[in-house]
C-alpha cells in the first residue's frame, strides 16, 4: 500500500470477457465467422479478421505467432487458458505527446494460467475526490502532468498506485469473489450483463511499471493499470 492510503473493506470484482464458443481455454473459436457476440467489444470489432481466423480454427494461442492471434487474446478471451500468455502494452499517448511520453517503451504484461487481467476503471478517473476523501487517500493532483489537453485519467505513477493499491488491497485471497461477465451472448437477447463464471480470487499480482528508454529525475513515470 502507498503510505497514507487506507484499506477498503473486503470486496469482490467483476471482469468483462468476450463471448467465446469453446470455453475460453486459449484456443481460436470453432466457428469464428458465426461468433458475432464478441464483436460488441470495439477492440475486437475493429480488428477481427474472420478469413484469417477460419484458417486456424480451434488452434491454441500458445502455438500461434503474435500476428496470428485473434483480437480477443488481449481482451481476456482466454482467461481459462492452462498456460501463461504475454503481450506488450504501449502507452496510448506515446505518439501524440512526445514531449512527456517519448521515453515510454512497449512493456510486456503476463497473465499466468487460469487468470485474467482486471482494470478498475472507475478508480482511475482524475476527479475521484469523493473516493479520495472517503478513504483518506494520499492522492496529490499537483503530481499530475500538464498535458495541454483534457484527460479523464490519472497519469502519474504515485497517484496511480494510491488508487490501484487501495482497490486491489481490498481483495482477500480465497475470500473475495471474481464474477466474469459478457456484454453479449447468443443465449440471451437481453442487453444486461450475463454472468458466465464465478471464482475465488487466489492471488493478485504486483504492479507493473512501464519500461523506459531513459529515465531522468523529473521524467514522468506510470504503471500499467492491469493486475
Amino acid at each position: 500500500m502507498i503510505k497514507g492510503s487506507r484499506k477498503l473493506p473486503t470486496h469482490h470484482i467483476t471482469i468483462r470477457v468476450p463471448w467465446h464458443d469453446n470455453k475460453w481455454k486459449g484456443v481460436v473459436c470453432k466457428n469464428p465467422d458465426k461468433n458475432i457476440s464478441c464483436q460488441v467489444l470495439s477492440n475486437i470489432d475493429s480488428k477481427k479478421n474472420e478469413a484469417e481466423e477460419l484458417k486456424i480454427i480451434n488452434q491454441s494461442f500458445e502455438n500461434l505467432s503474435k500476428d496470428q492471434l485473434p483480437p480477443c487474446a488481449k481482451e481476456r478471451g482466454a482467461f481459462m487458458a492452462p498456460f501463461a500468455m504475454t503481450h506488450e502494452e504501449s502507452h496510448p499517448y506515446v505518439q501524440s505527446q512526445q514531449q512527456l511520453y517519448s521515453h515510454f517503451e512497449p512493456t510486456p504484461f503476463t497473465t499466468p494460467s487460469y487468470s485474467a487481467a482486471c482494470v478498475p476503471f472507475n478508480w482511475m478517473f482524475n476527479d475521484n475526490q469523493q473516493l479520495i476523501n472517503k478513504y483518506k487517500l494520499n492522492y496529490n493532483s499537483e503530481r499530475e502532468p500538464q498535458l495541454g489537453f483534457r484527460t479523464n485519467w490519472i497519469q502519474e505513477r504515485e497517484n496511480q498506485l494510491v488508487m490501484l493499491d487501495t482497490f486491489f488491497g481490498a481483495l482477500e485471497p480465497d475470500q473475495s469473489l471474481c464474477f466474469f461477465y459478457a456484454k453479449d451472448t447468443p443465449l440471451s437477447s437481453s442487453s444486461n450483463r450475463v454472468i458466465i463464471g464465478v471464482g475465488k480470487v487466489t492471488q493478485v499480482s504486483d504492479s507493473v511499471e512501464y519500461k523506459y528508454s531513459k529515465l531522468n529525475q523529473d521524467d514522468l513515470r506510470s504503471v500499467l493499470w492491469e493486475r
